[in-house]
Order: structure tokens, then C-alpha cells, then sequence
């Protein structure tokens, strides 16, 4: 991700602890933290992340990603429970103390390709987001598999586009080098990923 004014990055501040984030907000309002997939934070991760930025001029935002054991584990598995339960723990160690510091940004949700729209999945889907719409977050979801589509190809079925528009949860644009349908509006805020069209580097990985 580049700006004009990011032409040369200093490469100290790769080893510096705080310094980066630091550097990066200077040019940028906001960004997607990707590890929370992984490992759920502590309270001490978050705060860190807080006292980092709390205090800078202008906002920041840190947008979240809900963590793999609620989107591929727990709602893949069919477990509402466990959901529910890894959920709103995510929400009380991290979404809460983010939004009372006024830095929660949007809150994604990136389903599993394997969560398909079957049985009651979509049910299960709403439970979670029923959990969280109450708080009023910025939430989004990102649907990776096929059968949430409607007959066109190129937008959300019915069904679910209603569960969204009815909890106020916006569907995420991808920009990128494959096909990521989506045309109706859910949600007074929206969600956009930039991972760009090199088609050759997104799929030759492997290479």
C-alpha cells in the first residue's frame, strides 16, 4: 500500500516496537488487523493498541477481523454455542474497550469458503450478528462460497441480503483479481478490501 507521500520507509522502524504503527498513521486513518483471526487479543494487546493512538490528532480507527473460531470453526461445525460464546468474548476483551476509546472501525466477519448457505446456516449466521448488531458496531461480512449467491451470480440471495439490511451489517467489496459479486446496499456504512489486481502474484503463490 503506497501514497505519494510514502515513497521511502524507513527500514529501522521495522524493529522498532510501536514505531511503525506510529509512522503509518501519518498517512493513513485506519487499518485492518488481520491477526485477531489468528489469536484473539489479551486485555493488555488491546490496551497497548489503544495507548498507541488514543491521543493522536485527526482519529484513527482500527478495524478488526473476527476471530477463525467463530467463522471457521464454530458456524462451519454447526455450533452455535461455542459462536455465541467466542463472540462475545472477542467482544468484551476487544470490541468494547476499542469503541469506548472511540477506535473501533468496522468489524469483518470472513466466512469460511467452507460455510456454505445450507440447513440453517443462515440462521446461525444471524444468531452471531444479533449478538453484536445490538452495540451499534460497524459490522460487515465477507461470504466466500457460491450458494450465497442469488441465480444471477452477481449478487447476495434474497434471504440474506434481508438478514443484513435487517441488522444494519454491510456486505464487503473486495478489489482484487477474481470475482466478488455484490450490488446491494445492507448497511449505512461500508467495507472495502484492497488487495489489488496482480493477477499473476495472487494466484501464483505457489511459484
Amino acid at each position: 500500500m503506497t501514497t505519494g507521500g510514502v515513497g521511502s520507509i524507513p527500514i529501522g522502524l521495522a524493529k522498532k516496537k510501536g514505531g511503525w504503527l506510529s509512522y503509518y498513521a501519518q498517512f493513513f486513518n485506519t487499518v485492518e488487523i488481520n491477526s485477531t483471526y489468528y489469536h484473539p487479543p489479551g486485555e493488555r494487546q488491546v490496551q497497548s493498541w489503544i495507548k498507541k493512538l488514543k491521543k493522536r490528532e485527526g482519529g484513527f480507527e482500527y478495524s478488526v477481523k473476527m476471530p477463525g473460531l467463530v467463522t471457521h470453526q464454530s458456524l462451519v461445525e454447526g455450533d452455535e454455542e461455542k459462536a455465541l460464546f467466542w463472540a462475545s468474548t472477542f467482544d468484551k476483551t476487544c470490541l468494547s474497550p476499542l469503541a469506548d476509546s472511540n477506535l473501533l472501525g468496522g468489524v469483518l466477519f470472513q466466512l469460511s469458503p467452507y460455510f456454505k448457505n445450507e440447513g440453517h446456516a443462515l440462521d446461525r449466521l444471524a444468531m452471531v450478528l444479533d449478538a453484536l448488531a445490538q452495540k451499534e458496531y460497524d459490522l460487515a461480512v465477507e461470504f466466500r462460497h457460491r450458494s450465497w449467491l442469488d441465480e444471477s451470480g452477481d449478487d447476495l440471495d434474497q434471504a440474506t441480503l434481508e438478514v443484513l439490511k435487517e441488522r444494519n451489517v454491510a456486505t464487503v467489496l473486495i478489489d482484487g483479481p477474481g470475482h466478488y459479486p455484490g450490488k446491494t446496499l445492507t448497511a449505512d456504512h461500508a467495507y472495502v478490501r484492497f488487495h489489488g489486481r496482480n493477477y499473476d502474484i495472487w494466484y501464483g503463490r505457489e511459484k
